[in-house]
């Protein structure tokens, strides 16, 4: 059964992320709405229902700009700034935003009953440590959501180490500073989600 389209926000820290989601389909999700700036260079299937869902539910006064195979980019129209994250997985697209200055943000996520490859799961930050999320597939979109974060995305791995705290990350230079984790509180059926939030040199 696919999962239904969707939308929530969530805290983490200091900073309330907002989010959406929907399956990958030609329609629109949600019905669109005035926005300052449309959405363009979308090409995928995958794509298409991002630009639907941010026509309809993202920030108002800006452009989402959407690559192939390249980070997505938000630019603001009034001087506002937002940080910006998307993943798709398994036929659902999600979108996450979050309003303020130097924000990097992530979010990842997958069906649950992804199976992670052995040689894949050796490159988690917590390898022998334990499994903090109490699932593979949680702690590998935790993972996914951090490099994202970071920026490196998987030129990243081994530069994003554990802490203490299993909510935390630290990246090692040239990304410094510390990484914010969260398991999504409301996903869509049947899958696992991770945000991280982080920040960049003023």
């Amino acid at each position: 059964m696919k999962p239904r389209a969707g939308q929530s926000h969530q805290r983490l820290g200091a900073t309330r992320v907002f989010l959406c989601w929907a399956p990958i389909t030609a329609r629109a999700p949600f019905p669109k709405r005035r926005v300052g700036f449309r959405t363009d260079q979308a090409s995928s299937p995958a794509q298409r229902t991002a630009a639907a869902l941010y026509a309809a539910l993202g920030p108002r006064h800006g452009r989402l700009r959407l690559r192939p195979k390249r980070r997505p980019q938000f630019r603001s129209a009034k001087g506002r700034r937002y940080a910006f994250s998307m993943s798709h997985s398994d036929g659902v697209v999600m979108l996450a935003w979050a309003q303020g200055f130097n924000l990097r943000l992530g979010v990842d996520l997958e069906r649950s009953t992804r199976k992670v490859r052995p040689g894949l799961a050796r490159k988690l930050p917590w390898n022998g440590q334990g499994l903090p999320y109490g699932h593979l597939t949680a702690n590998w979109t935790a993972l996914e959501a951090a490099l994202k974060a970071d920026g490196r995305g998987l030129s990243g791995l081994g530069k994003v180490v554990a802490t203490g705290n299993p909510w935390r990350l630290d990246r090692l230079a040239p990304g410094q500073g510390t990484l914010l984790l969260a398991p999504l509180k409301k996903a869509p059926r049947g899958f696992r989600a991770t945000l991280a939030l982080g920040k960049t040199r003023a």
